[in-house]
C-alpha cells in the first residue's frame, strides 16, 4: 500500500485551496485496529504539507464520550482530488470511515 500523504505537494504559483473533511466512522469501525498505521502514515502528510490539522470527532461527554469519526484540514487542488486522496487513507481502506457519509468543503482562513 502506498502512502497517499507521502507524495510531494505540486508546485504552484499560489497556495493550494484548503478543505475541511468530516469523516464519520462506520458503526462497526475498525478504527482502533488500524489507528497506529493511520497515525504513522498521516504524520508524513503534516511533513509534506497536505495535512494542516486533524483529529478524532466525539459524541457524548465524560464516561459516555466515544470516538465517532475524524475531521481533517487538508490542501488539495479541488474537492474531487481531496476525496480521492482521503479514499486512499488507511482509515478508508481499512474499514474505519463510512465512505458514504464523507463531507468535504472548501474553507478559508480569517486574517488575524
Amino acid at each position: 500500500m502506498s502512502n497517499p500523504w507521502a507524495e510531494p505537494l505540486p508546485s504552484t504559483s499560489s497556495p493550494l485551496p484548503i478543505f475541511l473533511a468530516v469523516l464519520p466512522d462506520l458503526e462497526d469501525s475498525k478504527r482502533l485496529s488500524v489507528r497506529p498505521q493511520h497515525l504513522e502514515l498521516s504524520a508524513e502528510g503534516y511533513k509534506t504539507g497536505w495535512i494542516l490539522n486533524g483529529g478524532p470527532s466525539f459524541s457524548g461527554t465524560g464516561d459516555e464520550r466515544k470516538m465517532t469519526g475524524s475531521w481533517m484540514l487538508l490542501r488539495s487542488t479541488d474537492v474531487q482530488a481531496a476525496k480521492a486522496r482521503l479514499l486512499r487513507d488507511i482509515y478508508a481502506t481499512g474499514g474505519a470511515w463510512d465512505l458514504e457519509k464523507i463531507v468535504i468543503t472548501e474553507v478559508g482562513a480569517a486574517k488575524q
